[in-house]
């Protein structure tokens, strides 16, 4: 693939990260804005993104049929157009419902992201091990970009407008993308190839049986202390109790300061066995999640910096596991049931689990207690893997 092409679809591609993460991350701490307008509680508000979470991991594997056999480039297309209008859509509701429709809308259409960005990712790019390393960077940056402004946003102009000018923002891409795609043609679809080597089939397909259920507990752990982290802050840290924009900030701090993880992550996954590296990462979270339970102050920011650090650092280990172990001609179908795992099933459970602990407990200390809980089955679960040296070698699969 030409050099400006690739440039080009990788640039767009990065954005598109940026973007589905945003979005998907405005609602957490714009919600502390909303509750008194709906005349509903903090863990009634936070249940109406059950929907979208949910369709945000289980849309991902149509979105990655249709990736396939219709237009990667043209399913990106349709994500900034769809995502954009369903969040500025969501930025006019006017009942409970209208705001959980919206957010429906948003996971439906963010869910296209994850496993056709990435296959159009790697298709297109040059360097497809620099290019990855940079597209998770600007994921990062979108987690950190949504509760800061959606914090600012709701306390300078109200919660309205941390919806509509991502929306507006997205549609603007999309319709950049469309010119772009019309000027490169056929140059759009980019051609990767994939080497392999064989993985015994009874060891990979154990070793994936195994991943499917470290994969649900990792999403369902990220993603719960996502979505508590600015009440976690909220409640626990005096400094910032009251001030939606402060707690913003530090949450987007808080991303920012551990997306460089991702990076020692894949270093230790090109120098170490692959298993140790994921247990290590996900066992080492669970004193911390737990030890914020307990704490006050920053402290409590300090605690979950280090477990979202962790948190990330183990994923280039546990996506290289997946190559090494899928079968090349299911891979894109395997990475889609990740994300239905990792981001549908966990989309289900989180919100469920803080509303549940709010109105029974009032607080978030047993939250934390059980996500602590779960990092340990986590890493006990993993060391069911066989190991997996990662080295040099080119990505792996299963022999068919």
């Amino acid at each position: 693939m030409d050099r400006q092409a690739s440039l080009i679809a990788q640039s767009f591609n990065n954005l598109a990260h940026s973007l589905s993460h945003m979005v998907m991350v405005l609602y957490p701490t714009a919600v502390l804005g909303m509750t008194a307008g709906f005349g509903l509680s903090y863990g009634e508000m936070v249940a109406l993104a059950t929907p979208g979470l949910v369709l945000y991991g289980v849309a991902a594997l149509p979105a990655g049929w249709l990736g396939d056999r219709w237009s990667a480039p043209g399913m990106m297309a349709i994500f900034f157009l769809g995502t954009g209008a369903a969040t500025l859509a969501t930025g006019f509701a006017r009942t409970p419902f209208e705001v959980m429709l919206g957010l429906a809308a948003v996971g439906l259409f963010s869910s296209i992201y994850h496993p056709v960005g990435i296959a159009w990712l790697i298709s297109t790019a040059i360097n497809p091990g620099r290019a990855l390393g940079i597209n998770g960077i600007f994921g990062s940056i979108g987690i950190a970009a949504g509760p800061l402004f959606a914090g600012f946003a709701t306390d300078w102009a109200g919660w309205r407008w941390a919806f509509i000018v991502p929306g507006l923002v997205g549609i603007a891409i999309g319709l950049g993308l469309l010119v772009a795609l019309r000027r490169l043609g056929s140059r759009a679809r980019g051609s990767g190839r994939e080497d392999a080597y064989p993985v015994a089939r009874g060891e990979a397909w154990r070793a994936l049986g195994i991943l499917a259920g470290t994969t649900a507990l990792a999403g369902m752990l990220y993603q719960s202390i996502s979505i508590a982290m600015p009440k976690v802050f909220d409640e626990r840290v005096a400094l910032l109790s009251g001030d939606t924009a402060a707690i913003g900030a530090t949450v987007a701090a808080v991303y920012l300061a551990s997306s460089c993880s991702q990076l020692m992550g894949g270093w230790l996954a090109d120098r170490f066995d692959l298993k140790w590296v994921y247990v290590v990462c996900n066992a080492a979270v669970a004193p911390l999640v737990a030890g914020a339970g307990v704490a006050a102050g920053l402290p409590v920011v300090a605690a979950v910096f280090l477990a979202i650090s962790l948190s990330i650092c183990g994923n280039p280990a546990e996506n290289a596991m997946i190559a090494r172990f899928a079968p090349e001609r299911w891979r894109s179908v395997i990475y889609g049931a990740k994300f239905v795992l990792a981001l549908g099933v966990s989309g289900l459970v989180a919100p469920l689990a803080i509303g549940y602990f709010d109105r029974t407990t009032g607080t978030t200390a047993m939250l934390l207690y059980v996500l602590g809980a779960t990092s340990v089955v986590l890493a006990a679960l993993a060391l069911m893997l066989p190991p997996s040296r990662q080295g040099r070698a080119p990505q792996p699969a299963l022999a068919d």
